[in-house]
C-alpha cells in the first residue's frame, strides 16, 4: 500500500481543504487500478481525469499534474459534457451533475472508466469510487460490480481499506 494514501486515512482536515485531500486520494487511486490489458496504447503515455460538473475546483489537482502513476503522466481537465469523455481514463462526477446521474452511468456503464464521485449514493448509483466525510477524515466506498463491469481491477490494497458496496 502506498504510505501517502495511507497516511491520508488518517488525516484530518486541519493542514489541507476538503478538496485537497480529495484531490490527492483521486490520484492515488490511479496508481491502484488497473485497465483492461490493451486499454492504452503504445503511444499513449497518460492518464486522463475528466471532471463533469462544477464545484470541485479544478486547480486542486495542479499539484498532481504532470506526476506519474504506473508510468503514465497524470493530466486533467474539465468536460462539459458526455461527449467530451472521449479519451477519459478516469472520471469525476461533481455532485452538481446528481440530477442526472442514471443517465451518465448508462452512458459509461461498459467503458473502461473508473468513475469518481464525492455524493452521497453515487455508488449504490454505480459510481465505482465514492467519496465521502466521517468523523471530519475522508473514506471511500468501492462498488465491486461497477468495477467489474468496467473491466478494471482494483487494487487488494485499495479495497482493504474502502467500504465495500454491491449491487443488489
Amino acid at each position: 500500500m502506498s504510505i501517502f494514501l495511507g497516511k491520508l486515512l488518517e488525516a484530518e482536515l486541519y493542514k489541507f481543504s476538503e478538496y485537497e485531500v480529495k484531490a490527492a486520494f483521486i490520484f492515488n487511486f490511479s496508481k491502484f487500478v488497473s485497465w483492461p490489458e490493451g486499454h492504452f496504447s503504445k503511444r499513449k503515455r497518460t492518464i486522463n481525469l475528466c471532471i463533469l460538473g462544477t464545484g470541485f475546483p479544478l486547480n486542486t489537482f495542479d499539484y498532481f499534474e504532470g506526476e506519474t502513476a504506473q508510468n503514465y503522466t497524470f493530466t486533467k481537465k474539465r468536460v462539459k459534457d458526455l461527449s467530451d469523455i472521449d479519451g477519459c481514463d478516469m472520471l469525476f462526477i461533481c455532485s452538481s451533475e446528481r440530477f442526472r446521474i442514471d443517465q451518465i452511468i448508462k452512458t459509461v456503464k461498459n467503458m473502461p472508466i473508473l468513475t469518481i464521485g464525492d455524493t452521497e449514493g453515487f455508488a449504490e448509483k454505480g459510481v465505482i469510487i465514492n467519496l465521502y466525510m466521517e468523523e471530519n477524515k475522508v473514506r471511500f466506498e468501492i462498488n465491486i460490480d461497477a468495477a467489474r463491469q468496467a473491466r478494471l481491477s482494483i487494487s487488494s490494497h485499495l479495497l482493504k481499506l474502502a467500504r465495500i458496496i454491491q449491487n443488489k
